[in-house]
């Protein structure tokens, strides 16, 4: 039942990162798309003016007019512009999360795959602390190396080698990723553990914890300066979920509370 739920699970997380790329594709096609139509139409409303004619001269009837045409051709431009380059930065994003392969605390396998990068990170702390002795006594290289795993990536092979030519492989930056990797797996642990947190109810506002996100529920649309606030304190709007969220923690709970508390003391001012 317990591997039923984990696949379930697992399968509820994939199918969430999907839509969220699909989700940043849709919208960076659309912007492309309003890019494009906007420089066509910025070329239709220039193809109106021959080619080479000057504005008109001072004190001409149509001077004013005609320079609030030029205007509006170089807003239409910029316009255009500005989209593409939204399209790229959002295409971007999407090519970065359909490639990101860091482990997720949304991932109901994330202690699972945590476990088994720990592993891997102390098996590389125990062989570069095994060729730092070798190192230490006067032995080669290559007899530092050898006792050294396949290093997955090139870069870290490269940093490995540069090391080892100052006879010693820096463990520090290894012995802190185990700490992280340890430090994520209690906490991920304590948190499913936790008992579920029941929604509180603040005036006409809804704190709920879900899918590992600390929402706010309100019933229309805040008002710039509670948007405003909502972002100060790390909240960022969910299309998806219609709602005010930010990574579940007690911290997120708090600033969650605070903003509302502020809000009721500001509407019984």
């Amino acid at each position: 039942m317990t591997q039923l739920i984990s696949k379930v699970g697992r399968r509820d997380y994939a199918e969430r990162r999907a839509a969220r790329i699909a989700r940043l594709e849709e919208r960076a096609a659309k912007a492309r798309a309003d890019g494009h139509a906007a420089i066509d139409r910025g070329r239709q409303m220039a193809s109106a003016i021959p080619f080479g004619q000057p504005v008109q001269a001072p004190g001409h009837h149509s001077r004013q007019r005609d320079l609030n045409y030029r205007a509006r051709i170089d807003a239409t431009f910029d316009r255009g512009f500005r989209r593409l380059n939204e399209a790229k930065e959002i295409e971007r994003r999407a090519e970065s999360a359909a490639l990101n392969d860091a482990i997720s605390s949304d991932d109901p396998e994330a202690v699972t795959r945590l476990g088994a990068k720990l592993t891997e990170e102390e098996t590389e702390l125990a062989a570069a602390k095994a060729a730092n002795a070798v190192l230490r006594k006067g032995g080669t290289v290559a007899e530092a190396a050898a006792l050294l795993p396949m290093w997955p990536s090139p870069v870290r092979t490269i940093e490995v080698w540069q090391s080892m030519r100052h006879r010693t492989i820096p463990t520090a930056n290894i012995s802190a990723r185990i700490r992280a990797a340890r430090k994520r797996v209690s906490v991920i642990e304590a948190r499913a553990a936790a008992p579920e947190r029941e929604p509180e109810r603040h005036g006409n506002a809804t704190i709920e914890e879900s899918e590992n996100r600390v929402r706010i529920l309100f019933p229309g649309k805040p008002a710039d300066a509670v948007r405003e606030r909502l972002k100060r304190a790390g909240f960022r709007w969910s299309p998806t979920a219609g709602a005010w969220q930010r990574h579940a923690s007690p911290q997120a709970w708090n600033a969650a509370r605070a903003v509302l508390a502020q809000l009721a003391d500001t509407a019984a001012e």
